[in-house]
């Protein structure tokens, strides 16, 4: 009894901790951003270091530049650092927070490409990749390391029984087989399609936590991978796009709520919200993803993504909408166990 007195000691203590150390991590990345700790060029056999901040400060990489580099290596993880302050407000919390370092880790590890290339354009001097690989590189170590630490936080928490594996596995082979019938093409580029609907049915049923390694990482990886795009389009067109279907999840207690026996407004109001919530990540993600790689202006990139992500979220939601009641009869039969 003594001893598991102090292991519940042990625990409480390094729970209370943790907070403080995950910051203290997050300011470290930040601090190495703002010293110098990569050159551009030489002036008279000596190398002139500058560090991300100096630049972006400067104005060399412009300004959409400045706020994407800004929001991936200070507002973002201040970002997750709060939320998982709040861990005990919502268990949720944590899993956003991990879900951001992890963002935020994958972004930094293709960005340094691009970041490369603007410089190299903005400031009209050679700017190598391998310039700024070392600073690149620690601060997503940093990230990978502070994802790890609030994934061991939460594994407790995320328990796949058979049911999740098996339903799960069928909703993505679903998606991926949806994902190669075009219903037709979008005007602007892409294509129109239902691949979103096993997504949302996923989220709705597993929970935003379950259904974001679903949708987000199991999904969007094998969906990358058949694209043939690329792994540098992953994190905005296929982990932030697709997991952004597991927002859906968040509204699934009001959704599927014993309370409800058959249609009504409140259940579909839910689905309506958090699909459209689940449309507008997807879009936020590609409107970024061509920015960067095609260097779209905003409103193009708006535009572009606009033809085939609302048209395809919104013909998946009405779906899933007019599903409502044998989704609530299948739910009954079959609930979802708990973790």
């Amino acid at each position: 009894m003594e001893k598991e007195t102090n292991t519940n000691n042990k625990r409480e203590l390094f729970l209370k901790v943790l907070p403080f150390v995950i910051l203290g991590i997050t300011a470290l990345i930040i601090g190495f951003c703002m010293i110098p700790n990569f050159y551009l060029m030489e002036v008279n056999d000596e190398k002139i270091y500058y560090s991300f901040f100096q630049l972006l400060n400067g104005g060399g990489a412009g300004t959409g530049i400045a706020i994407f580099f800004y929001s991936i290596y200070i507002i973002f993880p201040l970002l997750a650092c709060v939320l998982f302050f709040f861990n005990k407000v919502h268990k949720n919390f944590a899993f956003i927070s991990l879900f951001i370092f992890l963002f935020c880790a994958v972004v930094s590890i293709v960005a340094k490409d691009v970041f490369a290339e603007v410089l190299a354009n903005k400031l009209e001097i050679e700017v190598s990749v391998e310039q700024i690989l070392i600073p690149s590189v620690l601060p997503t170590i940093g990230f990978f390391i502070l994802s790890t630490i609030i994934l061991s936080f939460s594994i407790n928490d995320i328990k796949f029984t058979t049911r999740d594996i098996t339903e799960s596995g069928i909703l993505i082979a679903s998606a991926l087989a949806l994902n190669f019938i075009k219903l037709f093409p979008a005007p602007t580029g892409g294509s129109v399609n239902l691949q979103m609907l096993p997504l949302f049915l996923l989220a709705i049923r597993r929970g935003p936590v379950k259904g974001f390694i679903g949708c987000g990482i199991v999904y969007g990886l094998i969906s990358c991978l058949t694209d043939g795009y690329g792994f540098a389009f992953f994190p905005f067109d296929y982990l932030l796009a697709f997991g952004g279907a597991s927002f859906l999840g968040f509204f699934s207690r009001y959704v599927l709520s014993e309370e409800n026996s058959n249609y009504n407004f409140k259940g579909e109001l839910m689905l309506f919200i958090g699909g459209l919530g689940a449309t507008v990540i997807r879009f936020i993600g590609g409107t970024i993803s061509s920015m960067l790689f095609y260097s779209y202006t905003l409103a193009d990139a708006a535009i572009y993504n606009t033809g085939y992500v609302f048209i395809s979220g919104g013909i998946a939601l009405a779906a899933l909408m007019a599903l409502y009641g044998p989704l609530l009869r299948i739910n009954r039969l079959y609930p979802p166990q708990k973790a």
